[in-house]
């Protein structure tokens, strides 16, 4: 019985000289079989009792399931990671001779293979974007012979490499000489990237091949129509039911593929549209007078000054240090939102203790103006107050001598 491991394939070359030997117009089934008129003659050709098997609900839960994992593989083939590889150790010593490739490989002997590759509906979307890298490039190449992609300056590189100092002469010297390098390595690496991408198109489609050849031979088969397939058949049921859901199989890479293909080309349409935008927008702003760009300036940059003034004075200046008119002004100011009960209802600060000790410490003023001018009072008379003295033991002789006014100003 054919397996995945016993089944004769088509083998894949093993070396970059063996692939560029490849035909690049070779005939591939999966492409063939990919045809929408082949589709829809295979599916004229069957007979109805071989597609109502793929139609059961517990064959089509399988055949989507089966779909999910081959057309998209969940391996983080698109990641940046390092990729490491199983090889003996006198290979090891080979590989490390040979120049660094540009993502990193680490070649270790190990007994675990790591195998990252991608699915079925991924490489189709792959060859869909080097067909249009292969275009772009081939069109670059042919008017400028350099492509912009590559930006790498070879000639610097070396100068810096020979360099141990600065010399702006030694700059000035070799200018001409670094350009041409730089130029010649730039024309030389063009043609070995198209090389490269021609190559990688190839690869992809002996894998598509090699996966499809797999999936219709032998794992639809197995996975599928062996476990549902529960009555006693012949060699021609086998082929009609595998024909069958391989069309249908080819219907769902068409229809995966197209969303893919669909979503790729609307984020890149988004991407030129914000781009434009972007530029439309620094052109009407480049087109305003010098006053309206002066005042827009000046708004984007005093905009949050508010804001950082408001949080300068939480973390520096204390609540006690502001005062009272201030805190019922604006109490986003003070580190606690106080209201006028706790302000009336706080205890005294230092500062306010101190300066009552202080004012009660100062002495009394004095009084320094003149002091007042009395009129001269009245004769006094004997007559009249002479029973007054002479009850008051105070007054004795001369009741004028003895007058004394309270402040101790005498008359005579």
């Amino acid at each position: 019985m054919r397996t995945v491991d016993n089944y004769m394939t088509l083998p894949l070359p093993e070396t970059f000289e063996e692939l560029q030997k490849i035909p690049l117009d070779r005939t591939y089934n999966f492409l063939m079989s990919l045809d929408r008129n082949s589709i829809d003659k295979e599916t004229a050709r069957l007979g109805v009792e071989a597609l109502m098997f793929w139609e059961l609900p517990k064959v089509e839960e399988a055949l989507n399931a089966l779909c999910k994992k081959w057309f998209i593989n969940n391996c983080r083939a698109y990641s940046k990671d390092t990729l490491e590889l199983s090889v003996d150790t006198e290979n090891t010593t080979a590989a490390t001779l040979d120049s660094t490739p540009a993502t990193e490989i680490i070649l270790a002997s190990k007994s675990k293979v790591q195998n990252i590759e991608l699915g079925f509906v991924e490489k189709l979307i792959e060859l869909w974007r080097l067909r249009k890298r292969i275009d772009e490039a081939k069109a670059e190449i042919s008017v400028s012979g350099v492509l912009a992609k590559y930006k790498y300056r070879a000639g610097e590189a070396i100068m810096d490499k020979c360099l141990d100092y600065k010399s702006s002469y030694m700059h000035k010297l070799y200018k001409a000489r670094n350009l041409d390098i730089t130029m010649n390595e730039k024309r030389q690496a063009a043609l070995i990237m198209y090389e490269n991408y021609i190559c990688q198109y190839k690869a992809l489609l002996l894998q598509c091949e090699q996966d499809y050849d797999l999936m219709i031979n032998v794992r639809l088969y197995h996975e599928i129509i062996l476990p549902f397939f529960k009555v006693k058949h012949g060699q021609f049921a086998a082929v009609a039911l595998t024909r069958s859901g391989a069309n249908k199989l080819l219907k769902k890479v068409w229809e995966s593929f197209i969303i893919r293909r669909d979503r790729i080309i609307m984020r890149e349409h988004h991407k030129i549209l914000n781009t434009q935008k972007k530029f439309d927008d620094q052109l009407k702003a480049a087109q305003r007078s010098a006053g309206e760009q002066i005042d827009s300036r000046c708004d984007k940059n005093l905009a949050n000054l508010d804001a950082k003034v408001k949080s300068i004075i939480k973390e520096t200046v204390k609540s006690a240090a502001i005062k009272k008119e201030s805190m019922m002004f604006d109490s986003s100011l003070i580190e606690c939102d106080l209201t006028m009960n706790a302000i009336d209802n706080r205890a005294p600060s230092l500062s306010q203790t101190q300066t009552s000790s202080k004012r009660s410490r100062q002495p009394e003023t004095i009084d320094l103006r003149s002091p007042p001018i009395y009129r001269k009072p009245k004769r006094f008379d004997d007559r009249n107050n002479t029973s007054r003295h002479q009850m008051n033991p105070k007054y004795h002789g001369n009741p004028r001598q003895n007058f004394v006014q309270q402040k101790g100003y005498l008359y005579s």
